[in-house]
């Protein structure tokens, strides 16, 4: 009996054992059951997680092939374009030294190599073209040009002495241009016609628009090439010759009487203007800045003394003592935004392993002439010529021949920059 018992118990959990297991292998895939839902729930993330790991290399692998840097390749501009975006291209690249012919608006040869100079410069790919990086670059290093920029079109500024003023300033005016050999007549305090001729010539052979009136750029120029007038230039007086002489007589009693006395440019000299007409018949039409100058073409400032002798026209500079030259090297110039100044200068300071502190770069054999520029040896001119420009000194790319002259040149010796 007990037997039958358990054998009938036996039968009966067994028969609940497979009839359950076959509930739970129902209820696996039925969501909506109660009892087994948490095995279900525990089996899902199961397969969800075995399924991941093998997707997991194919999205890893499938991005890896595909280039990133493609939009740093889409060019802006390239050669054969051709517009204003062209001419505002050239014309910055122009500010900054790359680019030295007119402004045309086509992308020439020599606008791919001024741009692949730019790019290499500024350690970007040296393509040719214009992409992004090289366009905000160039943009944060220049300013926007003129319309007259871009069209090569040169317009005159406010006039700030012309025809008709009178005074110290026109003096000072004539002196100047008596000194480079474009006015011959006796200075006066009169703006006339022999003036405005003299400062017309001068206008013209510096590619300044030609009006015959003094603006900025004219007077900037001009006080460049120039030296401050004394006294006795302002007032035709022989440097030694006494104030009282008669000499000068009649002009000063002239001048204190308010200019009774003096003669007006028109006046002066029947020969004055022809002596400008003959100064300016030259092929330029214009003198030849001071025909006076020593057989070597150099301005009169470097013919005395030891000067070095910079000129900014053809980009050389001379080494000159007692007027006679020395040695001559090629040079480079600051851009735009930092240009060389011009004007008379001294060595102040000379350093033979210079550093920049500034720009952390070298500048050996450098000669310091006004403030932070000097003169001194550019590894950058040596390697890549005029394709660039210094941050306001004056680059020398022969080493040996600065290192040679840096020997010679003392402090104190006069440095002369200047437009030829």
């Amino acid at each position: 009996m007990a037997r039958t018992r358990s054998v009938t118990t036996g039968v009966l959990i067994t028969a609940v054992a497979v009839l359950g297991g076959g509930a739970f292998a129902v209820n696996q895939n039925d969501d909506t059951a109660d009892g087994p839902t948490p095995a279900a729930v525990a089996a899902s993330p199961e397969a969800t997680t075995t399924a991941s790991p093998s997707a997991a290399p194919t999205q890893s692998d499938s991005p890896s092939p595909t280039p990133t840097p493609s939009p740093t390749a889409e060019a802006l501009m390239v050669a054969g374009d051709s517009g204003d975006t062209v001419r505002e291209l050239q014309h910055r690249l122009k500010q900054l030294e790359w680019y030295a012919p007119d402004v045309t608006g086509e992308f020439d040869e020599t606008t791919v190599t001024a741009v692949t100079g730019f790019q290499e410069k500024r350690g970007l790919t040296g393509t040719g073209d214009v992409d992004e990086k090289t366009w905000e670059q160039l943009v944060e290093m220049s300013r926007e040009p003129t319309e007259d920029e871009k069209h090569n079109r040169l317009t005159p500024g406010p006039t700030i002495i012309g025809p008709d003023d009178t005074g110290d300033d026109v003096r000072e005016l004539q002196a100047r241009l008596k000194q480079i050999g474009w006015f011959s007549a006796d200075v006066t305090p009169n703006y006339g016609d022999a003036t405005v001729t003299a400062v017309t010539g001068f206008q013209e052979k510096r590619e300044i628009p030609d009006t015959g009136e003094v603006d900025q750029r004219t007077w900037d120029r001009l006080t460049e090439m120039t030296d401050q007038p004394t006294e006795d230039e302002l007032h035709n007086r022989e440097p030694d010759s006494d104030e009282d002489s008669d000499d000068s007589g009649a002009d000063e009693d002239g001048d204190e009487d308010g200019g009774d006395g003096w003669r007006d440019d028109e006046d002066n000299n029947e020969d004055d203007n022809k002596d400008d007409e003959g100064d300016d018949a030259d092929e330029d039409g214009s003198s030849d800045e001071k025909d006076n100058e020593e057989s070597n073409g150099l301005d009169p400032r470097c013919n005395t003394g030891r000067a070095l002798c910079i000129d900014k026209s053809t980009a050389s500079m001379s080494w000159v003592v007692g007027g006679e030259v020395k040695s001559t090297m090629e040079v480079r110039f600051g851009s735009e935004l930092t240009p060389t100044r011009e004007g008379a200068f001294s060595v102040s300071f000379k350093s033979r392993d210079h550093v920049s502190s500034l720009y952390d770069t070298p500048m050996p054999y450098a000669m310091f002439f006004s403030g932070g520029q000097a003169v001194h040896y550019s590894p950058d001119f040596a390697a890549n010529g005029y394709n660039g420009a210094s941050h306001g000194c004056v680059n020398v790319r022969d080493e040996g021949g600065i290192a040679s002259l840096f020997d010679k040149v003392s402090v104190g010796d006069k440095v002369i920059v200047y437009r030829s």
